[in-house]
């Protein structure tokens, strides 16, 4: 009886972890477009602060505005989402990323290019003072004026050999900028078009020949839905859990019909060796 109720403990408990790993999973905050043709880029925005940029083409180009008593973009997600975004995802297919889009956005800390982007606009992260490394994909070709101005967090940046030009004041303000790596050799890098106050990147430590990471990490799998990959990643551990308790609770079944079977064979025994005349063996 203990045993069987163990065993009902467990499919409870099994059931409560499947349902906390479903209300767990981010959820949609708000959502809409913000292409330069409309809606031929389109964003989300989830619960756990990750913004995801999909669709095919440029970006719209925004402006910046004043949100009680701070600079931010005016791009859809910029009031009153600006300092609950943690991550930027900007999916394979678009291919530039417009003026302010990411102004002021305090609170993120990733953002994710693909080898599509071939432009930075201007201001497109100023003042995102969380951010602390970005990874610029090998498409680039230009890092507009004050395109990373005031990210006083920012310690590293990989830029690559594809780039021509970094504008005026584009790294202005980035007053942790150590370390620079550049996928070239420093007379390729010489050879760029340098504006200025970019201080803090020309003064950092430079590592030539830098290798950047695949961007194919960065192509959209999840068609459409840039949640679901990190709801399966979420739900992984609860799934190992469920079949570990699966697997206990059919060793406690188990266990339950051999002990039935060893009672029966034992009174069985018991029984003949009760009978006159008749020897268990």
């Amino acid at each position: 009886m203990k045993r069987a109720r163990l065993f009902w403990w467990l499919l409870v408990v099994t059931a409560a972890m499947a349902l906390f790993a479903v209300s767990a999973s981010a959820e949609i905050v708000d959502s809409g477009t913000c292409g330069k043709n409309g809606d031929n880029v389109t964003w989300t925005l989830d619960s756990d602060g990750t913004l995801t940029i999909q669709g095919t083409g440029e970006m719209k180009d925004y402006s910046y505005m004043d949100y009680n008593d701070t600079y931010v973009t005016d791009a859809p997600w910029g009031k009153p989402y600006y300092d609950q975004i943690k991550k930027v995802v900007i999916q394979s297919g678009v291919t530039s990323i417009g003026d302010d889009a990411f102004f002021g956005c305090s609170g993120l800390t990733s953002v994710t290019i693909p080898d599509s982007v071939t432009s930075i606009g201007d201001w497109a992260f100023a003042f995102c003072s969380s951010l602390t490394s970005v990874t610029i994909p090998d498409s680039v070709t230009s890092i507009d004026n004050y395109a990373f101005f005031g990210c006083r967090s920012l310690t590293s940046v990989t830029i690559p050999d594809s780039v021509t030009s970094i504008g005026d004041d584009a790294f202005f303000g980035c007053s942790s900028l150590t370390d620079v790596y550049y996928t070239g050799t420093e007379a390729q890098w010489n050879n760029i078009s340098i504006g200025d106050y970019n201080e803090p990147l020309t003064f950092a430590a430079m590592h030539y020949n830098a290798v950047i990471e695949s961007p194919a990490a960065y192509e959209d799998t999840t068609d459409g839905n840039p949640s679901r990959r990190e709801f399966f990643i979420k739900l992984l551990p609860f799934v190992i859990a469920v079949l570990f308790v699966l697997g206990l609770a059919l060793t406690v079944v188990g266990q339950m019909k051999l002990s039935k079977l060893k009672r029966v064979h034992s009174a069985a025994i018991k029984d003949q060796s009760t009978t006159p005349g008749r020897q268990p063996f």
